[in-house]
């Protein structure tokens, strides 16, 4: 989600990298209300790392029988977990808001996480945030006024994170960016029928044809297969 705003008016004005330090140990966020997953409205966007790790964890919640009969990237949103809205100009799945609450669909009713080993990027990141040096390479920062969580400690970035394949990680984050980046540019030249018409395709790309992989190393590579592919469609390089 593209924000036009300088780095000081959303962050403490630093610049981190994985290694680093910095101040966003909530301690199990215990004595929180959940307030950073509350009113979200659009605001969770998920990537197709996320989804696929969403059906994952829909696979271990014990409910899951009674809520997806079958589980995909449709059942998500038929299921009322996810919703589809546009994100500067383009289709994208985020985290859907009860309505009652105003709560995200993963919150039990205690409050706590029930995907929290599968959450999304977003989520992981939270209250950090990443700065886009250019269209493939970012830094990490943190945002101001966003953790309701008072005496945060300091924790290394990797390990705030706590994603075990960083670097594919990182290296995913970076070319679905800038694809999306290079995605939004050759759509401002397009009519709405063919950017309605891109948007499905991109959807069913990425999204709605279900992966094969059974880890996520494996879901990269598969990933990496359809971006290339893709990117030569759309004459992207």
């Amino acid at each position: 989600m593209i924000r036009e705003v300088s780095l000081d008016e959303i962050s403490d004005g630093k610049l981190y990298t994985d290694n680093d330090l910095v101040k966003a140990q909530t301690s199990d966020c215990s004595g929180c209300r959940a307030m950073c997953c509350k009113n979200m409205e659009n605001n969770i966007v998920l990537d197709p790392r996320d989804i696929f790790e969403l059906l994952v964890a829909c696979r271990e919640l014990e409910e899951q029988s009674k809520l997806l009969e079958e589980l995909s990237f449709d059942s998500l949103i038929t299921s009322g977990y996810v919703a589809l809205n546009l994100v500067d100009g383009i289709i994208l799945p985020n985290i859907n808001m009860k309505n009652e609450s105003r709560a995200c669909s993963f919150l039990d009713d205690k409050d706590r996480c029930k995907i929290h080993s599968h959450r999304p990027g977003i989520c992981r990141m939270f209250p950090l945030g990443r700065y886009w040096e250019s269209a493939d390479k970012f830094y990490y920062i943190l945002q101001k006024n966003q953790c309701y969580k008072e005496g945060l400690a300091k924790v290394k970035v990797k390990n705030w994170l706590g994603i075990e394949e960083l670097e594919e990680y990182s290296q995913f984050s970076s070319n679905w960016h800038k694809y999306l980046t290079d995605v939004r540019v050759e759509m401002a030249n397009l009519s709405e029928e063919n950017r309605q018409i891109f948007n499905l395709y991109n959807l069913k790309t990425f999204y709605k044809t279900a992966y094969k992989a059974k880890n996520l190393i494996g879901f990269y590579r598969e990933f990496s297969m359809r971006l290339r592919k893709t990117r030569k469609e759309l004459n992207l390089d």
